[in-house]
């Protein structure tokens, strides 16, 4: 046998150029090389039913190349397709291409996809690769953003889709079958001219090929690809000669209208295995994997990795027939299925399994089976990542070998709690110039490796965790990514599929699966049917199945945030019989609409919520007692609303009467939630059936003696207790303001007085103080892991400034022994947030301190900790603040104690060193009613008297407390404390990252705009200013020259911009304007929005087939898929149905070849989102029967009502003369453009949000 001789080519990433002219441009180059150096080696099997090799189609190398070309020549004699050619552009630099009009692919799964592929790819004709499994709708969708012209396709493989799509029956061609191109000797085809091979001057021209998303969270869209992109599959293995992996066979079973499918038929091509193929028009099943192993013999296999699972729970009683159409079953069906698809397996050198994560059963009894498992990843933007090869020494199954030659590099996850430790890859598609982000978390680890002459090298494996882009936020705006319970639920035995809910709740759910083979285990009198249909047995089954999983999910809340722990009560159990999932056509659950399915099941979910309170109340509450009673009764409702629901014990922590929930006691959303459902259970008993509460009447009055009292002035109940001080009306009346002014005086005289009294916290030495001076400035920032604070800190070390941070610290639990650093922490959110990379020069500047409360002495740190903060530093940065416009004013007293903290600092360290500057990060809420004293006016920046401009929020009134706070003690310090408050307007996400956060009120008005399908008409103008460039100004201001700095300053955008603008960008981009108007291939504007250099478009992922049943996280992360559809269906044989429906090829020849330039015209501008009067669009925010989960702005109605419009419309205009002349970049801000917006957009479709 004549060795295979492997073909030469490169592999630029990225817009690299080729290093040598001749090198190979496409993948019809590369085939050329081997068929022309390896003609009678054996390239692929096709299989018919038989399954038997014998009987099989049989292709060599050379046939391959001979049935392109034929392929190629019928294409163009049938003026399907053109020969690419070079011209030059006016408006372009070098010469261009141009192209014929696209050929979609769309047929079911056999090697004439291939050959139809690389034939047209040899042309340079746009192609588009549809999966089969496509509904009507998304085949439309796909057939108008890609331009197709002609639809290949069968007359069997149509039937699935005519009835919906009957207008695209004009665009279809029946394909020749396969055989039609390997005739042997002379063939019909050979007559036709044969054409040559198109010319191709860019190699980073994107407009030839396209796959397509899956589709799971709506229509899939095109993704496009230069030729190069097929040298990706082509060099995707790190086989050594010594494998001889030329000697091979290799079963590959996804089909071949997917990435993961077409990946072993270009391995085939470069390393020389020979592919077999299962028959067309089956359907992938562990028994046919089996079989064809059992008749073929072979060494490699390329599976879905729910293929495998299907082996462990496959026995004879749900074994498939034998195929029909088979002469004579290759072997007798063995009462073991499972035992001998383990020895069949254990023969092989290599099971590559791809397309989502196998389940840890699976792989665990695998692997100690002997079964040699490769785990393989990729994307459909880049191609696969993870190199194929024979296991390494020390590799285990659950880890990727990812490539080295795809330009990849890691960075933390952003949005993700870098304790975690997961890492985001990116890497430079071909013909990209910006790096693309994959949306699936790594974690990564380190083994020596030792080669065959017992070298040792470190080799660097990455595990995938699971997608962030299907995070949860809540109610609150706290975010929940669900990976960490969907994986610990997924890898049970008794679930198949599992989707976390919750977005817009206070509290998140999992929709569960389960098993048809774990069921029949726990019913004993099994009649082989579901017993989940059996209205008797199910409850019992119900319960017995959360026992045999509970201890999973009590290990994964043990390592979850208290707003992410999920309750017992909140798992909904379902199964294939009872209600199944929706999946997508490659079998995989597609989560959206799963969860429209079960939207009336996950209704009654949380409304069961409110009876559960009931028992957590069992005493009523009778608020006339005397008020120790009420406060003792309440004070146990609180401690029982700090314990995880469904336990049996209630927690023992002290509480005060005056203790603030929040601060002091550790309430946060989700258990505010539980207490509200609480108190009104138990006033039900007493009250009446029909009692309500305000919905914030837990964060407005969040003390116990607070409590009492609004709930007695609510039920209108005389009480014994006295109103408190900081009590205050919310009204614009003249009354109202006086008691918040009042309070506000109340709390800055309470806090000074606390001030007074504070010990000095030691001094610095005189040596200490030189060494200070001869280090320059040390900037102390607080708040500098936020989305303003992390970009403060880059920009001061930007300018050379020495940081300190002052990060939450980390506390050793048993979860998490090891926490991260406070510097890691304040590093991973410096990254999160997208600021570049910091030089070593900065990095050496940076450090960070870690403390729980910085209200307590010292900031809560060590001695020496805080003696090293107080001797170097010179300007102090107080950025930190919770955003809750829900808590009152008292619940904030802890924040206006931290500014005093500060201050107090300050005050020693400007005695010891004069003279230190002190700079609070206020709000522009302090002054948000000044449009009803002066709206025309800009509001100067100076200080207020009273709080009859401040927004009535307990955020808005704190904040000005520290603005009254911060001037007194400046004022007493005798000029040693130069100190000043900067009112800030609204920011945005940063430039080129578009970070804009989820739980702020645009993010919720579109998210809620998007669902209603109509904006909210706004006049006037806005403000908005990116962080990044907030923070460049702000860090101007504090290192300003001057000797003293104004006690008010304002900073928004000078700029401002017509709503109008900002509405018609919008109006567009929620429309989905997303498909090019004429012309060859082309990805339209929409699908290419960046941030910080991620190009956002969807990815796709492996098929799955029918028999795909297992939850598969990454499937929408890995290569491409097909619709979602609740069925599947599979066209029979390609070549049985003599009559058909679809059209023969064109006769006439294409007109005209559309340019380059022609194909990058613009969607048409006239499609977008209706705006409507904001009157109207408020209305049907209250009154729509949307629920409150998919309209978050709903939660913001009294904003909506009240401050929004003239806040965000030009109503209140911060005067910036002082700001501006002390800081260059604010004066030189320009308005927020097109390009801001989309980032802003496609940062928040990304986070799941739209």
């Amino acid at each position: 046998m004549t060795a295979f001789i492997r073909p030469k080519f490169t592999l630029p990433v990225g817009t690299d150029p080729f290093p040598n002219k001749d090198d190979p441009r496409t993948i019809y180059d590369v085939l050329y090389q081997s068929a022309t150096t390896n003609p009678d080696h054996v390239y692929a099997l096709q299989l018919d039913r038989s399954l038997d090799p014998s009987r099989a189609i049989r292709l060599t190398h050379r046939d391959l190349h001979k049935a392109v070309d034929r392929c190629s020549a019928w294409l163009v004699g049938q003026r399907l397709a053109v020969r690419s050619t070079a011209h030059t552009s006016e408006t372009a630099s070098g010469p261009k291409t141009a192209r014929g009009k696209a050929v979609a692919i769309f047929l079911s799964s056999d090697l004439s996809i291939l050959i139809y592929v690389i034939a047209l790819l040899k042309l340079g004709n746009p192609v588009a690769l549809f999966s089969a499994r496509l509904s009507g709708a998304a085949l439309d969708h796909l057939v108008q953003a890609t331009n197709t012209a002609h639809i290949l396709t069968t007359p069997a493989q149509w039937r699935s889709v005519q009835d919906e799509v009957p207008h695209l029956t004009e665009k279809t061609v029946t394909a020749l079958p396969l055989t039609d191109f390997l005739v042997a000797g002379a063939c019909p085809l050979d007559s036709l001219p044969m054409p040559q091979k198109g010319e191709e001057p860019d190699s980073n021209d994107m407009t030839v090929f396209a796959w397509h998303s899956s589709g799971s969270t709506g229509l899939p869209k095109p993704v496009f690809h230069t030729h190069r992109f097929w040298h990706c599959y082509l060099g995707c293995h790190q086989f050594d000669l010594s494998d001889r992996v030329e000697e091979k066979i290799a079963v590959n079973m996804p089909p071949l209208y997917h990435g993961f499918g077409m990946l072993p038929m270009s391995l085939a091509i470069s390393v020389g295995f020979t592919v077999i193929l299962p028959p067309p028009s089956t359907i992938p099943t562990a028994q046919l994997i089996v079989e064809i192993m059992h008749s073929t013999k072979p060494h490699i296999l390329f599976t879905v990795p729910s293929l495998l699972t299907d082996m462990l729970q496959t026995g004879s009683a749900s074994t498939p027939p034998p195929l029909q159409e088979r002469a004579s079953p290759v072997r007798a069906t063995t009462s073991n299925f499972t035992d001998e698809a383990l020895s069949a397996l254990r023969t092989l050198d290599l099971v590559a399994f791809g397309g989502a994560p196998i389940k840890a059963s699976t792989g665990e009894t695998m692997a100690a089976a002997g079964v040699k498992l490769l785990n393989h990843f990729g994307a459909t933007e880049t191609g696969s990542l993870a190199a194929i090869r024979m296991p390494p020494p020390g590799y285990e199954w659950r880890w990727l070998t990812l490539r080295e030659d795809m330009g990849i590099e890691y960075r933390p996850m952003p949005g993700v709690d870098p304790t975690l430790g997961y890492l985001q890859l990116s890497s430079r598609p071909f013909g990209w110039a910006e790096r693309f982000f994959v949306a699936d978390a790594l974690v990564q680890r380190q083994v020596e490796e030792i080669d065959a002459v017992g070298n040792v090298r470190t080799q660097t494996f990455h595990r995938i965790a699971g997608r962030v882009d299907n995070v949860i936020v809540l109610a609150t705006g706290e975010k929940v990514s669900p990976m960490l319970i969907e994986e610990a639920l997924s890898n049970q035995p008794e679930i198949d599929e599992v989707i976390v809910f919750g977005s817009g709740r206070f509290q998140i759910g999992a929709l569960l699966e389960i098993s048809f083979s774990k069921l029949q285990t726990l019913d004993d009198a099994s009649d082989g049917n579901d017993p989940s249909l059996d209205a008797y047995k199910w409850p019992t089954l119900r319960e017995q199945i959360l026992d045999s999983f509970w201890p999973a999910v009590e290990k994964a809340n043990a390592e979850a945030d208290t707003h992410a722990k999920l309750d017992r009560s909140m798992i909904l159990l379902t199964t294939r019989s009872l209600k199944p999932f929706a999946r997508t056509a490659k079998g995989t659950a597609a989560r959206q609409a799963t969860l429209d399915s079960f939207e009336p099941e996950i209704e009654r979910a949380y409304a069961e919520l409110e009876l559960i309170a009931a028992n957590a109340a069992s005493v009523p509450l009778d608020l006339a007692a005397p008020s120790d009673e009420v406060e003792e009764l309440l004070k146990h409702m609180v401690r029982t609303s700090l314990t995880p629901q469904g336990s049996l014990e209630t927690s023992t922590i002290p509480i005060g009467s005056d203790d603030d929930f929040f601060e002091a006691i550790g309430l946060d959303s989700l258990k505010a939630k539980r207490l509200h459902r609480a108190l009104t259970a138990s006033l039900r008993k007493t009250c009446g059936p029909s009692t309500t509460l305000p919905p914030n009447i837990v964060y407005q009055h969040c003390t116990i003696r607070r409590l009492v009292h609004a709930l007695q002035a609510h039920l209108n109940v005389t009480g014994t207790g006295q109103r408190d001080a900081l009590d205050y009306g919310l009204g614009q009346d003249q009354d109202s303001v006086k008691e918040r002014t009042a309070a506000v005086w109340s709390l800055l005289d309470s806090v000074q007085k606390e001030m007074s009294n504070w010990a000095d916290e030691g001094s610095v030495t005189l040596s200490e103080q030189e060494a200070a001076r001869s280090e320059g400035s040390t900037v102390l920032v607080t708040g500098s892991t936020g989305s303003l604070g992390a970009w403060l800190v880059y920009a001061l070390l930007k300018q050379g400034h020495r940081v300190i941070c002052v990060v939450r610290a980390s506390a050793p639990s048993h979860s998490n022994p090891n926490p991260t650093s406070p510097l890691q922490r304040q590093l991973d959110s410096l990254s999160s947030k997208g600021v570049p990379q910091l030089s070593s020069e900065q990095l050496a500047k940076l450090s960070a301190v870690g403390t729980s409360d910085l209200s307590a002495p010292r900031f809560g740190l060590a001695p020496d900790d805080f003696h090293r903060v107080q001797a170097v530093v010179t300007h102090v940065i107080h950025n930190a603040w919770p955003v809750d416009f829900l808590r009152p004013l008292h619940s904030f007293a802890n924040q206006v104690r931290a500014t005093a903290r500060l201050l107090h600092l300050a005050r020693a360290v400007a005695q010891a060193r004069r003279p230190l500057r002190f700079v609070f990060s206020s709000t522009i809420a302090t002054v948000g009613r000044s449009y009803l004293s002066t709206p025309t006016t800009p509001v100067p920046e100076t200080e207020l008297a009273d709080a009859s401009l401040c927004v009535p929020s307990g955020y808005g009134l704190a904040k000005l407390a520290c603005e009254l706070l911060i001037s007194r003690v400046c004022g007493d310090s005798g000029g040693a404390i130069d100190g000043t408050s900067i009112r800030i307007g609204q920011l945005t996400g940063a430039e080129r990252v578009g970070n804009w956060s989820t739980s702020e009120h645009m993010a919720l008005i579109l998210a809620s705009s998007a669902k209603l399908k109509c904006l909210p008409q706004l006049a006037g103008t806005l403000s908005w200013i990116p962080s990044n460039r907030a923070a460049d100004a702000y860090v101007e201001i504090l290192m300003n020259p001057v000797d003293r700095l104004p006690p008010i300053l304002h900073l928004e955008n000078p700029s401002r911009t017509p709503w109008q603008m900002i509405l018609d960008i919008i109006a567009k981009e929620l429309a989905g304007v997303d498909a090019p108007s004429s012309g060859s291939l082309m990805p339209s504007a929409p699908l290419n929005l960046r941030r910080n250099s991620d190009v956002l478009m969807e990815e796709g992922d492996v098929d799955d087939t029918a028999a795909n049943r297992k939850r598969q996280r990454t499937a929408d992360g890995n290569m491409n898929i097909a619709e979602v559809s609740p069925t599947l269906s599979t066209a029979s044989s390609r070549y049985d149905d003599p009559g058909s429906a679809l059209i023969t090829p064109s006769q006439s020849m294409v007109s005209s070849v559309t340019t380059l330039s022609q194909s990058h015209s613009s969607a048409d501008a006239d499609v977008k989102l209706p705006i409507v009067p904001y009157a109207a669009w408020l209305e049907a925010i209250k009154t729509s029967p949307v629920p409150d989960v998919q309209l978050p702005a709903r939660k913001l109605i009294d904003f909506l009502e009240g401050d929004f419009v003239p806040i965000s419309t030009g109503g209140v205009v911060l005067d910036m003369q002082r700001a501006k002349g002390l800081s260059p970049r604010l004066g030189s801000s320009q308005g927020v453009t097109q390009e801001h917006v989309r980032e802003y957009l496609a940062y928040w479709r990304e986070q799941g949000l739209l």
